[in-house]
């Protein structure tokens, strides 16, 4: 048995508990030679932390290549672009072993993605809409935001009255105004969210953190 280690929270979760449990461990990770890609530093450093037999490769994968390989591999079509360094670091842990452990999942429970912190930062900041593209801009072109992400930030930096609507908007792969171009005028998008919005309200949640991972 082995461990997918990223180095994430999720991962970093799962192999601290299976060594608690079962003692040394084998972790395999991979990284790219693209820097913008790379995060196996992170792996590395979780790995010697809690001393495991780290496996770990640098790739440079034909793009090409590994969609074709992984269309032949799927049973269905899979929309979530992370099935790339998942298949390549599983090719190469079953170089060594076919019985896996993974992280997946583990960044909704223990609230690991970005917008569990930029939500509530974002509806707090809303009287800065104003400026808000302005240092978009700049924060993109000297490279402390990728501007793929910088795009998305904006895109969600308009006013909302919860932030119940704000993170529904988040979460969807579209915007209402984007969805609107696409319908007929007489499709009505307002009540879109209203389900969503209703059981993020629910009663139970300590803060909006739990109120966000819970939806």
């Amino acid at each position: 048995i082995c461990i997918f280690l990223s180095g994430g929270i999720d991962s970093s979760l799962v192999t601290a508990i299976a060594v608690k449990e079962l003692g040394s461990v084998q972790t395999f990770s991979i990284g790219f030679q693209d820097s913008r890609f790379d995060e196996s530093g992170y792996a590395r450093s979780i790995a010697k932390c809690l001393g495991t037999l780290h496996h770990e490769k640098i790739l440079s994968p034909n793009p090409l290549t590994v969609v074709q390989d992984i269309a032949r591999v799927l049973d269905q079509p899979f929309a979530d672009s992370s099935i790339v360094p998942t298949y390549l670091l599983a090719k190469f842990a079953r170089e060594n072993l076919i019985v896996a452990l993974g992280g997946d999942g583990g960044d909704e429970v223990f609230g690991g993605y970005d917008r569990y912190v930029a939500a509530p930062i974002m509806q707090r900041a809303n009287y800065l809409l104003a400026i808000a593209k302005p240092i978009a801009a700049v924060m993109s072109k000297s490279g402390v935001v990728s501007e793929r992400k910088m795009k998305r930030i904006i895109s969600q930096l308009q006013a909302h009255p919860s932030l119940a609507a704000r993170y529904a908007s988040i979460m969807s792969l579209t915007q209402p105004s984007q969805i609107a171009r696409l319908l007929k005028p007489e499709f009505n998008l307002a009540g879109a969210n209203d389900v969503y919005i209703s059981d993020f309200k629910r009663e139970g949640a300590r803060d909006s953190l739990h109120a966000m991972i819970r939806s």
